[in-house]
């Protein structure tokens, strides 16, 4: 609408604008989706790993109905304070629990030892058919 004051001076008028400009909005957007995709994969990596402590609190539900196997850092086994060679881990333990294959292992391995030799003596341990197996790690 014009509206005319007179001497040359017109003045426009605007009308109101009903509908909202959302484009400045999906702008935000994409770029915070553009932010969030290239930095997740950097987020979400694994690098720098020191895993053998936690704050897990001490469970003595099945203290009595339980088996302890120490790993050190040279591989040698140990269940309890026995020590064992690894080819008669899964017979010892079994001599050890009569066959009750609820018990608890706990497994205590040393800082300085392989990661695939752990996981060896955990699937050997699951394989013969002991289910509940704790990793022991130092309380912080």
């Amino acid at each position: 609408m014009i509206i005319n004051y007179g001497n040359n001076r017109t003045r426009y008028r605007n009308n109101a604008i009903s509908d909202i400009n959302i484009t400045p909005f999906v702008d935000v957007l994409l770029v915070l989706l553009i932010i969030f995709m290239v930095t997740a994969p950097i987020v979400t990596g694994g690098l720098n790993v020191d895993l053998p402590e936690g704050v897990a609190k001490d469970s003595d539900d099945n203290k009595d109905n339980s088996i302890t196997i120490s790993i050190r850092s040279g591989g040698e086994l140990y269940i309890g304070e026995e020590r064992i060679k690894k080819g008669s881990l899964i017979y010892s333990l079994q001599q050890k629990t009569s066959k009750n294959y609820k018990a608890k292992i706990y497994i205590k391995a040393d800082k300085k030892n392989g990661y695939g030799n752990v996981m060896q003596i955990i699937k050997d341990v699951n394989l013969a058919g002991f289910n509940q197996i704790v990793l022991v790690t130092e309380i912080k």
